[in-house]
């Protein structure tokens, strides 16, 4: 029998528990970050929870590829340190329009509820921009909800693109 290819992999899913009352009290707030900024659909899923799937015709969310987030209610979620150089999920962009798209929902959605001081914009790169070839790293990290989740959007800017 042969070696299968290990070429690719695909995080499929995240899941994060929550207290029941956050899900309740910020639902609609959840939903309206992870649909309204970053393009997921809410989907059907099992009571007292919540899960949105990003949004790709034809594709189940178990299909390789495809990417869904759910947030599970516990009595006793777990705890983190939500932020850079701690816990988050990351999102990769496909291009620096998407990212800059996503960065100005997301901060439209902050000012809509009041947590403007909930995003940590960064860059990393060399120097000088212009004249090098290393990567730019463009990026920010939000805390969307009371929950402790921190998520990193962020566009790997190259020299030659």
């Amino acid at each position: 029998m042969s070696e299968p290819e290990l070429d690719d992999i695909s995080l499929n899913h995240v899941a994060f528990t929550v207290t029941r009352d956050i899900l309740e009290r910020q639902r609609a707030q959840i939903v309206d970050f992870f649909c309204g900024c970053l393009d997921f659909t809410e989907t059907k899923s099992s009571p007292g929870n919540l899960m949105m799937v990003h949004k790709r015709p034809d594709v189940h969310r178990w299909d390789f590829g495809s990417t869904y987030v759910v947030f599970i209610t516990k009595e006793k979620p777990a705890t983190a340190n939500p932020g850079r150089g701690s816990d988050h999920v990351g999102i990769s962009c496909r291009s620096l329009d998407q990212y800059n798209l996503y960065l100005d929902r997301t901060k439209k959605y902050l000012d809509k509820y009041g947590i403007t001081a909930n995003i940590d914009i960064h860059a990393r790169a060399a120097t000088d921009k212009v004249q090098t070839t290393e990567p730019y790293l463009h990026g920010f990290y939000v805390r969307p909800f009371d929950a402790p989740v921190a998520i990193e959007i962020q566009y790997l800017e190259k020299a030659d693109s």
